[in-house]
């Protein structure tokens, strides 16, 4: 039998370092394998959340664009920037189905009755302010001639038209349609003249003075005193655009608001004078006879030195005065009370017996009590 190996020393050692060097293999190489489980799960993740990252920068940037977008649409909506290209409607109502000059250059009213007649359904607003236009240019025309059959019919059509766009037309289409019903003498068309009125009063901040002038001077013809909300407007926007105002538009104003005695205006009467009397020497006399009549009737005895240019300027006038401007511009002196002046009384009184003939009976009794008490105040001979 052999004996048992001894275990030396140095023996136990080398077997002590070879079972830790294969312990230190298994655990290097579990470790491996863990490792290598690890870092796939690792970069899985990884890869999971840069994609995430990756999809949120490109909804953040599509988010952007949108915004910039809807903000740039929003902004060209308001400035009116961008031309946008209009609807179907909105196209066939801006734009004009029958040519203008086609309406204007009718020649009588049967003619124009036949093209609004035949192209009604093409109408736009446009057209039916030039046919309203034209219809008052030829009904002077036709008065002369002695009348026109076809215009009660193409007042109806006229008048159903205008009701029909009145909420399309802008100031200068309120003010003609109603020049033109004052033009022709055409009474009774209350349901037109609110349509219109509405209109304007809605738009009154795109009236011009001349605009305001026309409307107040149609109100004040039709003697349509109750359109209390349509008069005040307009009296508001003659305030805001005073300084603007023509002489014809002073005259004009000035007029109106003294045959619908608007007399609550006073401080508009005054801003008038003011503009008036800065562009005296361009009044005509018809509207310094117009002015002077009104300031009478407005209480404008206190525009003294307004009323004095109307003065100054009617001595170069006095010698193609009108019996009407005769009889204006007696009145209105006469009741204010103003003393204009020997040179001017003469030159009336010397007027009104060159045009005697041409006065009616009303109109006599007027000049002979206005020369009565300019020459009294006036100490004329």
């Amino acid at each position: 039998r052999q004996p048992a190996p001894r275990v030396t020393a140095a023996g136990n050692s080398r077997l002590q370092r070879i079972q830790e060097r294969n312990q230190r293999w298994d655990t290097d190489a579990g470790s491996k394998r863990r490792d290598r489980s690890g870092s796939r799960e690792r970069r899985h993740a990884r890869d999971s959340r840069s994609k995430e990252r990756s999809r949120e920068r490109s909804r953040s940037r599509n988010r952007k664009r949108r915004r910039s977008r809807s903000h740039s649409r929003s902004h060209e909506r308001r400035s009116g920037s961008r031309e946008r290209r209009p609807t179907r409607a909105a196209r066939e109502v801006a734009k004009p189905q029958v040519s203008q000059d086609d309406i204007t250059s009718r020649a009588s009213i049967q003619e124009l009755s036949d093209l609004v007649k035949s192209k009604e359904k093409d109408f736009s607003h446009t057209n039916v302010v030039a046919a309203w236009h034209t219809m008052a240019r030829l009904t002077r025309q036709s008065a002369r001639e002695g009348g026109d059959s076809h215009r009660d019919d193409l007042v109806v059509v006229l008048v159903r038209l205008g009701m029909a766009w009145a909420g399309e037309m802008d100031a200068g289409d309120v003010a003609s349609i109603l020049v033109s019903l004052v033009t022709m003498r055409e009474e009774g068309q209350d349901d037109l003249v609110a349509a219109l009125g509405h209109r304007g009063t809605s738009r009154m901040a795109d009236f011009s003075p001349q605009n305001v002038a026309d409307t107040l001077w149609a109100l004040a013809k039709m003697g349509a005193v109750q359109r209390v909300a349509l008069i005040s407007a307009l009296v508001k926007r003659a305030r805001e655009t005073v300084g603007l105002f023509a002489p014809e538009e002073v005259a004009a104003t000035l007029f109106a608001l003294s045959e619908m005695k608007v007399t609550w205006a006073s401080d508009l009467v005054s801003a008038m004078a003011r503009v008036g009397r800065a562009s005296c020497h361009q009044f005509s006399a018809l509207e310094v006879a117009n002015t002077l009549r009104a300031l009478s009737k407005l209480g404008g005895a206190g525009e003294k030195e307004f009323v004095l240019s109307l003065c100054d300027r009617a001595r170069d006038q006095v010698p193609d005065f009108s019996a009407d401007e005769m009889v204006g511009t007696l009145s209105g002196l006469a009741e204010m009370g103003t003393t204009p002046g020997p040179e001017l009384v003469t030159a009336l009184g010397r007027r009104c017996q060159e045009i005697a003939g041409k006065l009616k009976g009303q109109d006599v009794a007027a000049v002979v009590w206005g020369l009565a008490r300019l020459v009294g105040e006036g100490g004329v001979d």
